[in-house]
């Protein structure tokens, strides 16, 4: 915008910020945790990061709760795990998480509102024989309903455990459309575009309509004997 200026928001507390999302004038974010562990994936700790809402220009902050391992099987008590894609709307917040223990591996998508306790929206589980690393790409809030691409990275290599889903209240509903030819086929982000849908497969493409079909909604994937998502 011409004429427009910048500065920087100087955060109450400091320290390392990161994955900034904002509405209007309230901001989520992530902060390193010094006492945590790491953002590796393969290496995370308990809790690399703590959450946090913050409306600009305030001396203080507003702590989030982020999701926790109850301590059984593959995970440690309090894992968190690497948060990524934090998307915002100004009541409600969205992000993934990603965990590896050895040669398993989950990735999770969940929902939350400010105030409240985090919701498990869909969790995809690997091993060994995966192709790549599941992931839950770039989550967007948008129009009511939460948008995220699952890189499924299915053994078999199909491309067809793929895919663009999106959620409201319980309805579920999956995009017609095939964004790669083969399940190990590169792709960082899907979002919607109006009726339409941008992504990124190492150039930019955009559709200008998207068609949706309800689909049953996904069961989490867990290690564990009931389907908790940090068991």
């Amino acid at each position: 915008m011409a004429g427009a200026t910048e500065h920087t928001l100087a955060v109450p507390g400091g320290g390392s910020v990161h994955e900034p999302a904002i509405w209007d004038d309230l901001v989520v974010f992530l902060r390193r945790n010094a006492k945590g562990g790491s953002e590796d994936p393969s290496h995370p700790g308990r809790k690399p990061d703590s959450l946090f809402a913050w409306r600009i220009g305030s001396p203080k902050l507003q702590s989030l709760e982020l999701p926790a391992s109850s301590g059984a099987r593959h995970w440690p008590k309090g894992l968190t795990g690497v948060i990524a894609g934090l998307t915002f709307n100004g009541k409600q917040l969205a992000y993934t998480t990603s965990n590896v223990a050895g040669t398993f591996g989950e990735t999770s998508l969940w929902f939350e509102r400010l105030g409240h306790r985090p919701e498990l929206i869909d969790q995809e589980t690997s091993g060994a024989g995966n192709v790549c690393r599941p992931a839950f790409l770039s989550p967007v809030l948008a129009g009511g309903w939460l948008y995220a691409y699952l890189h499924a990275c299915d053994p078999s290599a199909d491309p067809s455990f793929d895919r663009f889903t999106r959620y409201r209240c319980g309805k579920v509903e999956r995009a017609k459309f095939a964004f790669i030819k083969a399940g190990d086929d590169p792709i960082s982000s899907v979002v919607p575009d109006g009726g339409g849908v941008d992504w990124d497969n190492g150039a930019v493409h955009r559709l200008a309509t998207l068609a949706w079909r309800k689909i049953t909604p996904p069961v989490a994937q867990t290690f564990c004997s009931r389907a908790d998502p940090f068991c």
